[in-house]
């Protein structure tokens, strides 16, 4: 008679291990893409102060000059867009 090898149970997860995978998972969706990507945000606060946020993200190997071109342009027509919105409504309702 011969004994049949008893498989290992499954070894137990612990609570490391899941967050562990999940946060490479969260890296995985948040910094993959195919294409370059650029956000500018223009802000007036309370004191009539305008605030910029600018984002550029970009799959390694992008082509540097083809970034600065595209960030560049979207910058332009943030800020002209921001502009004629500041023309339209003026800080304190100053016409």
């Amino acid at each position: 008679m011969t004994l049949a090898a008893v498989p290992e149970p499954p070894r137990r997860l612990r609570a490391q291990d899941v967050i562990d995978q999940q946060a490479h998972v969260i890296e995985l969706l948040t910094t993959k893409q195919s294409e370059p990507y650029v956000s500018v945000e223009f802000t007036r606060n309370a004191k009539g102060e305008t605030q910029i946020s600018t984002k550029v993200s970009a799959p390694g190997g992008t082509d540097p000059d083809v970034l600065n071109t595209l960030a560049q342009t979207v910058f332009e027509q943030a800020r002209d867009t921001y502009q004629d919105a500041q023309d339209a409504h003026p800080f304190g309702g100053q016409s």
